[in-house]
């Protein structure tokens, strides 16, 4: 002990370690000095941090479009349906979970809906409903909270990342109205944007606010309004013109909303199931509803109970985000789709992509173009060639298509 007492009674510091230990106090009593400011600071004086901000990862922009899943159903031997979807998912960066669906042959009779039958329904509508339901049934035992679920025909447009971040408030402002008026002339249709509720506010992890809704029907052939709930409608400018919008069934009134918008509202009707999202309540409430009494195809019952059971919120898009490309179907339909015999063509002899109407960017007709050329959307094939912009007296207008505005 003495030695060592010794040894450093001995040692003078140096004038490099004084030097070193005037800068190392200097520091800490800047830091201290700031920390004591900042907390100090009247309110309102730390500048607010936008939801969208470089400090926070954007859930919408990641791979699962801000979802916790995608999933893509698709019979696991119609590679010519998965090849396209999953390129398209590549060429977009969305992180796709195929999941197999099922034939009709292949579901035992205790697993079909209680009330279902055959006479009544072609050759694949059941096993398009089994499969929807499965995945609900998945959504539930693995606790995932909001999916978007693709049939394997789906198409989107390249920037789908983009359209998408326009339903966050959208949804805030329908989910905040009303959903049974008290008397219903009373309630006028809203097409102005509006300023969203902070009741339901999005998180990093849940954009679309999914404890306040059910089903989003992204993807679908036709979608109306209820007639006395609000519309929200925003400007896009990937929207079709009118007359290459796609529905063979019912789409909001040319009045209903402003021309070059997408809106979102309570729909009374829609058809076929392309493409939806739906959350863990949703996948509850509908897989409880669909072991019940079912004689209705997937998009029919799922349409019927939506606009009938009072506890469901279901909202529609229009026009679609997602539509249908142009395939071989897995449902027995007269003069096309599937052989009644279930005989399938594997799609090797015909390798052109086809694009789903109404996108302006096809993915899967782009798919090839993006890998090969990278982000240059002077590479890529538009389906018409005009666009919607800002005109400079602020009115909205169609325009000629200019790429590189339209992908910024």
């Amino acid at each position: 002990m003495r030695a060592f007492l010794s040894h450093h009674a001995s040692h003078r510091p140096s004038t490099r370690d004084l030097r070193a230990q005037q800068y190392i106090f200097i520091a800490l009593g800047l830091i201290t000095l700031f920390v004591f400011s900042w907390s100090n600071l009247p309110p309102g004086s730390v500048p607010h941090l936008p939801f969208y901000s470089t400090t926070i990862l954007d859930p919408i922009s990641n791979s699962t479009l801000g979802f916790q899943k995608v999933f893509g159903l698709a019979l696991p031997e119609r590679q010519d349906r998965i090849r396209p979807l999953v390129e398209a998912a590549n060429a977009t960066d969305v992180s796709l979970t195929l999941l197999n669906a099922v034939r009709d042959a292949e579901i035992a009779p205790d697993s079909r809906p209680q009330g279902w039958t055959e006479e009544n329904h072609r050759a694949g509508e059941l096993g398009c409903l089994v499969s929807h339901l499965r995945t609900w049934n998945k959504m539930i035992t693995h606790n995932i909270n909001s999916a978007l679920i693709l049939e394997s025909d789906a198409d989107w447009d390249l920037r789908l990342k983009k359209i998408m971040h326009a339903l966050p408030p959208a949804i805030d402002a329908i989910v905040d109205f009303p959903f049974v008026p008290p008397d219903p002339s009373l309630i006028s249709i809203t097409t102005t944007a509006l300023t969203a509720s902070a009741s339901s506010s999005p998180s990093s992890t849940d954009p679309y606010s999914s404890n306040t809704w059910d089903i989003i029907w992204l993807g679908h052939c036709g979608s109306n309004h209820q007639g006395w709930s609000r519309i929200y409608s925003w400007r896009d400018s990937s929207v079709p013109p009118a007359e290459l919008e796609f529905t063979f069934d019912l789409g909001l009134e040319p009045d209903q909303r402003p021309r070059g918008t997408r809106s979102l509202f309570l729909f009374a009707r829609t058809t076929c199931s392309t493409a939806y999202a739906i959350s863990l309540r949703g996948a509850r409430k509908l897989a409880a509803s669909f072991t019940a009494d079912v004689n209705e195809n997937l998009d029919i019952q799922l349409s019927h109970l939506c606009t009938t059971t009072t506890d469901l919120v279901c909202l529609g898009v229009w026009p679609q985000v997602f539509t249908a490309a142009a395939t071989l179907s897995n449902i027995d339909h007269t003069g096309e789709g599937d052989q009644a015999d279930g005989t399938l063509g594997d799609g090797d002899d015909d390798d052109a992509a086809r694009p789903g109407p109404a996108l302006q960017f096809s993915a899967r007709v782009n798919a090839k173009g993006v890998l090969d050329h990278g982000t240059d959307p002077q590479q890529w094939k538009a389906e018409w060639d005009t666009m919607w912009t800002a005109g400079t007296n602020g009115t909205w207008e169609e325009v000629e298509l200019n790429r590189t505005e339209a992908f910024r």
